[in-house]
């Protein structure tokens, strides 16, 4: 299964990785020639989180790429959001084939 995320007419790629001090979820997007383009999730260790959730980094990340990556369905904002230093983060959830996806690729 292959995601692609079209933002302001430039598709992407998502990259997934796991953060080393708590195992969470990394997503990260691409463009089309491997080129590092934008996080998309920002590790916050003390926070509880579901299984399935993540934190929208977006106070750093493109925010048309976020925008495209709602709309396409990959999350949904739970209306949960926290602080850390002087910001405020989102929590997501990841749709079920999203964070599937997320997860196998994370782990291989």
């Amino acid at each position: 299964m292959s995601t692609t995320v079209v933002s302001l007419s430039e598709t992407y790629v998502p990259t997934f990785s796991r953060y080393g001090d708590n195992d969470r979820l990394y997503i990260g997007f691409e463009d089309q020639e491997g080129y590092f383009w934008s996080d998309l999730t920002v590790n916050l260790p003390g926070l509880d989180l579901g299984e399935r959730e993540v934190v929208i980094d977006a106070n750093s990340a493109d925010p048309a790429l976020i925008e495209a990556c709602e709309s396409a369905g990959l999350f949904t904002y739970t209306g949960r959001s926290v602080p850390s230093g002087f910001l405020r983060y989102r929590v997501a959830e990841l749709s079920e084939s999203f964070y599937n996806l997320a997860v196998q690729e994370a782990d291989k």
